[in-house]
């Protein structure tokens, strides 16, 4: 026998639980294909339901890619565009001069 996940709308969701806000899951939705939270929502024409086994699966998944230390030591740095350099620099000479 096929066992069923039980569904909530987002703002049954957002009701119910404290995590993730609603904003939260509005946010997860709308970046779902790239996030690979497309595999917890079901779409029944304009309703969006959330499936709570997938969410607690997909959870899982996020946390694994951490590992056991949490967070990445050394998180990537920014990278600025060649115009936000020259930005940065023309900034630097205004300021000198000024002063």
């Amino acid at each position: 026998m096929k066992q069923y996940s039980s569904f909530l709308t987002v703002r049954q969701w957002a009701e119910q639980k404290s995590w993730p806000p609603l904003g939260g899951i509005r946010h997860l939705i709308f970046h779902a294909k790239s996030n690979g939270f497309d595999a917890v929502i079901r779409r029944v024409g304009r309703t969006i339901l959330l499936d709570e086994a997938a969410f607690t699966a997909f959870v899982e998944r996020a946390n694994a890619h951490r590992g056991a230390a949490g967070p990445r030591a050394d998180p990537p740095k920014a990278k600025l565009s060649r115009n936000r350099e020259v930005s940065l620099v023309s900034r630097r000479k205004v300021a000198k001069a000024g002063a």
